[in-house]
């Protein structure tokens, strides 16, 4: 009867730190969330869960240093 001891991953260089999306994803959310599109929006055009956009974004917020703006 075979036995698994241990789980094996492998590190994905694409893969935005803190989410399960890669860069490219993160800076297209990141973009579009500038145009003034919603968490919500991006989440309706990707599919993307929205805590994942969100998580994208703040990912983004803290490399940049700036929060993003509102646009209302």
């Amino acid at each position: 009867m075979p036995c698994c001891q241990e789980t094996v991953t492998e590190l994905n260089p694409y893969r935005c730190p803190g989410t399960r999306i890669t860069k490219r994803a993160a800076v297209w959310i990141k973009s579009r969330l500038a145009q003034g599109l919603t968490i919500a929006g991006v989440q309706k055009i990707t599919g993307i869960h929205w805590n994942t956009v969100r998580q994208a974004e703040g990912k983004a917020n803290q490399r940049s240093g700036k929060p993003r703006q509102m646009p209302y």
